[in-house]
């Protein structure tokens, strides 16, 4: 994607500044969650990289991702410890019941307002 814009008008658009982005583009810093839902208003789409993982725990991270939540955050929104949530995040436990339809209802209603999770 060529936009012929310089890294200052990204930044503004972002809400950082321009030597956030040389970070990003030339030294494959990873941008801070906060930053995800305006990185990805700005691209117009949800990179590959973020929704490559279809298990459930690769869904939680893409949602935490794309919503620019962190583990904690989310993990107080569900009411559990964020050692759970992070045994849900690594597919080394599955929620119980309760906690998998408050996920699924997360997930869905991010796809619903146009956070397209998985199609």
């Amino acid at each position: 994607m060529d936009m012929k814009l310089t890294r200052r008008q990204v930044a503004k658009q972002i809400g950082v500044n321009r030597h956030t982005i040389t970070g990003w583009e030339k030294y494959c810093r990873v941008p801070l969650m906060r930053h995800m839902p305006k990185i990805i208003d700005f691209l117009g789409y949800i990179p590959s990289t973020i929704t490559k993982d279809m298990s459930l725990g690769g869904k939680i991270i893409a949602y935490r991702k794309i919503a620019g939540i962190t583990r904690i955050q989310l993990a107080r929104q569900l009411g559990v410890d964020t050692r759970i949530l992070h045994e849900w995040e690594s597919n080394e436990r599955l929620p119980k019941k309760q906690f998998q339809e408050a996920l699924d209802l997360l997930i869905h209603n991010a796809y619903v307002v146009g956070l397209t999770i998985y199609p």
